[in-house]
């Protein structure tokens, strides 16, 4: 089952939650990514050039998922706890 790019947004909102997640295509093959304090918006990490498209399987999610808490892993590890 494919999704819509905005479908594939509230699915990673809600997987990084409580924190904050704000996306957009950058390119017509990739994605940004904030990461977003709660209750303030500021960001706390931003990911460009993740590989997507506008429509998206389940399994691309899961990849996106896991590249954004593996650079998360890497440069803000405090923010993993946060989300879990």
């Amino acid at each position: 089952m494919r999704r819509s790019f905005p479908a594939a947004c509230v699915l990673l909102q809600e997987h990084f939650a409580p924190l904050g997640v704000d996306a957009s295509m950058d390119s017509p093959h990739s994605m940004l990514v904030r990461i977003l304090q709660p209750g303030t918006g500021a960001t706390l990490l931003s990911i460009a050039g993740i590989a997507c498209s506008t429509s998206l399987h389940r399994d691309d999610i899961a990849r996106i998922i896991d590249e954004i808490e593996s650079d998360m892993r890497l440069l803000q590890p405090q923010l993993l706890s946060r989300h879990c």
